[in-house]
């Protein structure tokens, strides 16, 4: 047999035992005297006890000899028991003069136009002794018959609670400009409060939104914001994304729990790729890399397959001789730039140019079909996808004030970079707009904000979230301990989510934001139209390797100029002078060499050639000095038809080497003689003479 707790009380003691569980019925004794005083000192007693529950049965006995005003003592009572919202009792009162115990109860909605308003309570039966001492009720009647009729015929709610999408949001406002009573248009809870009403025929009165609604707990158990008011009885019954947990369990009576969410991360979404580094994002930076070695050693192999074709062949080649023009070579056919056309004759080195240029031509091929696209489509960078990448990334993340309450964990030293947010909404905003937080927040509210606010004009969201849930909640209305209405309130909840209206809402909800989101918050971005027209944005990346390659031709230029301009100031004394030396042959006799003007030359040509008796021939090649009138007009008089050069009677030989018996002879003999030894001597003179005046005549000094 199974035994039942008990509690015992006595007016001049504590309670003796408390087993922590939800007691289901109370039997409170109370003698005649102060029966009001009694009764609150009990009833706020049991309260602080963890298993106070007010919607059990309460039998309160009250033994007195003759009550004096007993509907006075009665209205009293009630009033008591209403305070604390103990609704299902009865009052039993004994008489010690006769074995009768008369039953009382009230109910507070009956009739309804007193909607809770307390009165007289209602005689519910007499119990009596018969001869034999059997005690029996006379009607037989229930002594906890329902309290709450199905029909409430209009009774009002008081309803705390405020504006938070998708669960609440307000609406209407009167013409005069200020809050006419806060009406509230639609949401998930609205609804839900909305057909609660409707099946219980009652109407709502909301009271007005305050600063910071979900309030704080303080040590005695209290509650600031909406619970705070249901606490104080201001409300009947408070919601908005109210989570159940035990502080607020303990506050309050709540619902059962008709919305599933989840707490998410919520990170800025990767941005898109800078479009100057699509030429590279077509291949991997491990095929590049590839590449490059690949390009590196077929130049180095071509040049040495010339060197050895060369060697073998006695023959060098003039375009792939150098390994620089072979790795010029090479990168010309990558770039599709035409070859020299003198290329080995050898089939092996023909062959691998022919190789490599099948190579090229393939992943030219490939890399051309895919830039195009990454032109127009870049990408996106690397999109956070873990708790550990948000707390290293640097960047600033937070969370609402309550969420250190719930949650311990975000105490730990790794989240000491937080900021508290008191503001879900602007903090959101902060998170679409600038792009530099990341939020922990409810996804069912975050969706609902994105649908509505935060979508661009191709539906893509301006921020996103992570796929692993920070924890997940259940969200219930609250009520005041005790409420009369919990129970009826739990079963039309039960009844709706199995008729699935809930998930319908949301949906419902989801549809509406997007199509307002479409009307007043068209956010647009780059990538939105469905056709673009190519830009300079498209094209930056090749004007940045246009602008690097100028930039770096100016600097290996400059550098060109700076060492060849040293190159001239090291090497400018070192010039090498020459001076005209004339000399001739004339049969066994040797003339001289001389330095002398033209026209002296052509005197003493004259004289020769008297001399010896005309045999003699003038040859020149038709320099501008021999070329001159008067000079061909000398040489044509002295020497007649033994002239012979251009513009002389007997004109130069076709193809007749420029070879004169001077060339063969005289200029050997002149080093050996020393003839030079002297003039450099004397141009040294020259010098020595021209730089101690100054650049002045000198040829007075000589």
């Amino acid at each position: 047999m199974e035994r039942w707790s008990m509690l015992v009380y006595d007016v001049h003691l504590t309670v003796s035992q408390d087993s922590g569980d939800k007691h289901g019925s109370y039997i409170l004794l109370q003698q005649s005297g102060s029966v009001a005083q009694n009764l609150r000192h009990q009833i706020a007693t049991l309260k602080d006890t963890f298993g106070w529950n007010p919607r059990s049965n309460f039998v309160i006995v009250i033994q007195t000899q003759k009550p004096k005003k007993l509907k006075q003592l009665l209205k009293e009572i009630v009033r008591q028991l209403w305070l604390s919202n103990i609704v299902n009792f009865v009052i039993l009162i004994s008489n010690s003069t006769h074995p009768v115990v008369t039953a009382y109860s009230w109910f507070p909605y009956n009739p309804t136009v007193l909607c809770g308003g307390v009165k007289t309570p209602v005689f519910l039966d007499k119990c009596i002794k018969d001869s034999e001492g059997n005690a029996y009720f006379l009607n037989n009647a229930s002594l906890f018959p329902p309290k709450v009729p199905q029909d409430l015929h209009g009774c009002t709610i008081t309803v705390s609670t405020f504006e938070l999408e998708p669960t609440v949001m307000r609406h209407a406002i009167n013409n005069e400009g200020y809050a006419r009573g806060w009406m509230y248009e639609d949401g998930l809870e609205l609804r839900l409060l909305k057909v609660l009403l409707e099946k219980i025929n009652m109407s709502a009165v909301f009271r007005q939104a305050i600063p910071n609604p979900w309030g704080k707990i303080f040590k005695n158990g209290t509650w600031t914001g909406i619970l705070g008011e249901v606490q104080r009885r201001e409300s009947d019954v408070a919601f908005g994304g109210v989570i159940i947990d035990e502080w607020r369990w303990k506050a309050v009576d709540m619902t059962i729990p008709y919305i599933w969410d989840s707490m998410k991360w919520h990170v800025p979404c990767a941005k898109p790729m800078l479009r100057w580094m699509s030429l590279t994002m077509v291949f991997t930076p491990t095929l590049w890399v590839v590449f490059a070695i690949v390009y590196v050693a077929m130049s180095f192999f071509m040049w040495l397959l010339v060197k050895i074709h060369g060697w073998l062949r006695q023959k060098k080649s003039q375009y792939y001789s150098s390994l620089v023009k072979c790795f010029l070579y090479m990168w010309g056919v990558i770039l599709g730039v035409s070859s020299p056309d003198e290329v080995p004759s050898s089939s092996t080195i023909r062959y691998v140019f022919f190789m490599w240029l099948v190579f090229c031509l393939a992943f030219n091929t490939v890399y051309q079909t895919y830039l195009t696209s990454f032109l127009i489509d870049p990408g996106l960078q690397h999109q956070l996808s873990s708790e550990d990448e948000i707390l290293n990334s640097g960047l600033k993340f937070g969370y609402h004030t309550l969420f250190t309450l719930r949650y311990k964990d975000l105490t730990q030293k790794r989240y000491s970079r937080s900021t508290l947010c008191t503001n879900i909404t602007l903090c959101l905003k902060r998170l679409a707009e600038k792009g530099d937080y990341a939020f922990l927040t409810s996804d069912t509210l975050s969706k609902h904000m994105r649908a509505y606010k935060y979508m661009d004009s191709s539906g893509k969201p301006l921020f996103c979230n992570l796929d692993d849930s920070f924890a997940h909640v259940w969200y219930a209305m609250c009520f005041q301990r005790g409420s009369p209405f919990l129970d009826r309130f739990n079963f039309i909840i039960r009844c709706v989510l199995q008729a699935g209206l809930i998930d319908q809402w949301q949906r419902e909800l989801k549809y509406k934001g997007i199509l307002y989101g479409k009307k007043y918050h068209d956010y647009h971005t780059e990538n939105d139209d469905e056709y673009q027209v190519l830009s300079l944005s498209h094209l930056q990346s090749v004007f940045y390797v246009l602008a690097l390659g100028s930039f770096l031709s100016c600097i290996v230029c400059l550098c060109e100029v700076a060492r060849y301009a040293q190159k001239i100031e090291e090497t400018r004394h070192q010039h090498r002078f020459s001076v005209n030396i004339w000399a001739g042959v004339l049969g066994e006799r040797l003339r001289r060499p001389f330095k002398t003007f033209l026209l002296t030359y052509c005197l003493l040509a004259g004289e020769w050639a008297m001399s010896a008796g005309l045999q003699m021939w003038f040859m020149q090649d038709g320099a501008r000095a021999h070329f001159l009138r008067n000079v061909r007009e000398h040489l044509t008089l002295t020497f007649q038809d033994h002239c012979s050069g251009r513009g002389s009677p007997t004109p130069w030989a076709a193809r007749f080497p420029n070879l004169k018996p001077l060339d063969f002879w005289l200029w050997g003999h002149m080093k050996r003689s020393g003839q030079f030894q002297r003039m450099r001597d004397s141009s040294c003179q020259r010098t020595d003479e021209c730089i101690a005046m100054n650049g002045r005549q000198i040829e007075l000094l000589l």
